[in-house]
């Protein structure tokens, strides 16, 4: 199933809302898929609210297509994957504090497999978000799209109490944000060779 991350979605309109998600992912097999986006929805208007006058019209538009993809994970990808995996145990985060680090977003050697607490089978396991943001962009703006969803995560933490149509919080609980920047990031790479040629250590001044 992990083809799917590799579908391209249908172009979005440039203006700065949600109202394309209206009949964007859903399917003839899955005609309900939006319903479980709702939270999402609304942590991602409240996102496009925080960054309007914080970041310039480019830098805006790159953390946008950031949180597209978030929104291309929860609404185009797992859906077709939980299709092939019916028996995961696995779930749609259709809240927010449902978006477990170690499942959704990133695993490392110790926690690369989960066991079924009813049976202790090991359990099928998706792409996190990292994995599939690999399949689709490059790993130059890596850095930036983590620090671009962390921030959309603590947009929605700060904003918890918002109410819901349902009367429900937008963020319920004591949820910490499942994204580490400074953790999740790989780092810029090992220094490059120097062009520069060294002096002999005899020719230097001493101080």
């Amino acid at each position: 199933p992990e083809e799917y991350a590799l579908l391209p979605g249908r172009r979005r309109p440039t203006n700065y809302n949600y109202d394309w998600v209206i009949g964007y992912y859903n399917t003839q097999d899955n005609p309900d898929i939006e319903k479980n986006l709702s939270c999402w929805i609304k942590a991602g208007e409240l996102h496009l609210g925080h960054i309007e006058e914080l970041l310039s019209i480019n830098s805006r538009k790159q953390e946008v297509g950031f949180v597209h993809i978030l929104m291309d994970y929860l609404g185009r990808y797992l859906p077709a994957w939980l299709s092939k995996h019916p028996d995961s145990g696995i779930e749609i985060p259709t809240n927010i504090e449902d978006f477990h680090r170690s499942i959704f977003w990133n695993r490392t050697s110790k926690n690369a497999k989960l066991n079924n607490p009813k049976d202790n089978s090991e359990l099928d396991l998706p792409l996190t978000l990292m994995q599939f943001y690999d399949l689709k962009r490059s790993i130059k703006t890596k850095a930036r799209f983590i620090f671009s969803i962390w921030r959309y995560f603590e947009v929605a933490i700060a904003n918890g109490n918002v109410l819901m149509p349902n009367g429900e919080p937008l963020v319920s609980g004591l949820y910490k944000n499942p994204i580490h920047p400074d953790l999740d990031s790989t780092g810029s790479g090992s220094a490059g060779k120097s062009n520069k040629i060294p002096l002999p250590i005899d020719s230097m001044l001493m101080v």
